[in-house]
């Protein structure tokens, strides 16, 4: 077998830069050598490296810092003005109340002593005036007695019409007149004062007569009770039995009070009525009550007397 013989391929011609080395390298410092190779190795910097934009962001974001620190120092400085302000105005609002505080309390000592003065002058009073009540009370009581006595011996007759130009005279025979149908006997001379008053009811005043003794007084105000008892009103005491012309009146005989048991007897005749009792009198000067025939009569000497009357009646 024949053999073939081929000639390789032609190897390319490959050039070879050859580095121009410095004679004198061998006398170069390291640190000069490094500062040849950074030469000639480092890239040259762009105009706006990352370095720089740190750099920018960095004085930004110190400035910001520093104009919010200022502006927050600033903000601190008026709140703190202000509320040192408001807390001198707090302290002097303080002050003014403590003042006003121990004006007050001065005040309310002030008040609090005259208010002890008045009640002890309050007290004061009261205890005379107490007394003193008292005292009137007695002397109203001697008054009132003196009256009953003077008066023990008068009696009046109301309903009775005036004549005309009426004088003593004719009072003294209106009242013998009155006396007559009684069958009492009455002689001028056992009157010794006979005038009118003017009455609260009725157009007539009435006549007073006081009379010398008290028993003659008596008799007269027994037989009076005498004759209108048991007896309808038309038949009672009245105009027609002392001789008076016109329509017949009813004419009645009493005591005569003083104005203090006047009332009390008004009072004491109103109370016997709505109580259903059955009798009410006075006689020289005293009021009376009675239930019925046969129970004990009761003196009443002041309207404090109804009261414990219904009180007993509850028990």
């Amino acid at each position: 077998m024949n053999k073939v013989v081929r000639t390789p391929p032609s190897t390319p011609r490959i050039e070879v830069q050859r580095a121009i080395s410095n004679p004198e390298i061998a006398d170069i410092p390291m640190d000069a050598e490094f500062v040849y190779l950074s030469q000639r190795t480092k890239r040259p910097r762009s105009e706006s490296s990352p370095t720089d934009e740190l750099r920018d962001f960095k004085e930004e974001i110190r400035t910001m810092l520093t104009k919010w620190n200022a502006k927050q120092e600033t903000n601190l400085k008026s709140f703190t003005d202000k509320i040192t302000k408001e807390i001198a105005e707090l302290r002097s609002q303080y002050e003014k109340l403590q003042t006003i505080k121990l004006e007050i309390e001065e005040s309310a000592g002030l008040i609090n002593e005259k208010y002890e003065e008045i009640n002890t002058k309050m007290k004061k009073l009261e205890s005379e005036r107490y007394e003193q009540r008292k005292h009137i009370d007695s002397l109203e009581k001697q008054i009132q007695n003196m009256q009953e006595h003077r008066r023990s011996a008068v009696i009046e007759l109301r309903n009775i019409p005036p004549k005309e130009q009426e004088n003593c005279n004719d009072l003294v025979k209106t009242v013998i007149d009155a006396c007559k149908p009684l069958q009492i006997t009455i002689e001028p001379s056992h009157i010794r004062d006979i005038y009118r008053v003017q009455g609260k009811q009725g157009p007539s005043k009435q006549i007073v007569a006081e009379f010398h003794s008290v028993t003659a007084k008596n008799n007269i105000l027994l037989a009076a009770r005498n004759f209108n008892k048991g007896k309808h009103a038309a038949d009672k005491l009245n105009s027609g039995h002392i001789g008076l012309k016109g329509e017949r009146v009813p004419i009645y005989i009493a005591e005569r009070l003083p104005a203090r048991s006047r009332q009390l007897f008004y009072e004491a005749r109103k109370f016997a009525k709505a109580q259903n009792f059955e009798y009410c009198w006075s006689t020289n000067g005293k009021v009376f009550l009675r239930k019925k025939e046969g129970d004990k009569s009761i003196r009443i000497n002041s309207e404090k007397c109804f009261h414990e009357i219904l009180h007993a009646q509850t028990q």
